[in-house]
């Protein structure tokens, strides 16, 4: 059975929230019209205040972090119904199940 996700607009407040810098969504980085929305998140991993939640380098060996994401972050997105994926090492976005 699919877990319904929470909305992106829920998840995007959160984020915020947390000091994450989101950008806006993933429909307006691939150059969509801003006013469609967007069914992800689009995150300037570089710029989180605390630089604690995304490490692009130097994750691997590091247990706090699953694929360069915190792994409180990740495991609360998860039990939200979404999900992180690297565009570059500063760029993330943020996807619903």
């Amino acid at each position: 059975m699919k877990k319904e996700s929470k909305s992106i607009e829920l998840m995007r407040e959160w984020l915020e929230g947390l000091g994450v810098h989101v950008v806006g969504t993933t429909n307006e980085f691939y150059g969509g019209d801003p006013e469609e929305g967007g069914q992800g998140l689009w995150i300037a991993a570089d710029s989180d205040e605390d630089g604690d939640y995304f490490r692009y380098y130097g994750s691997a060996s590091n247990t706090n972090y699953t694929a360069g994401v915190h792994v409180g972050l990740t495991t609360q997105a998860n039990s939200d119904g979404w999900w992180f994926e690297w565009n570059d090492a500063g760029t993330i976005m943020m996807w619903p199940f």
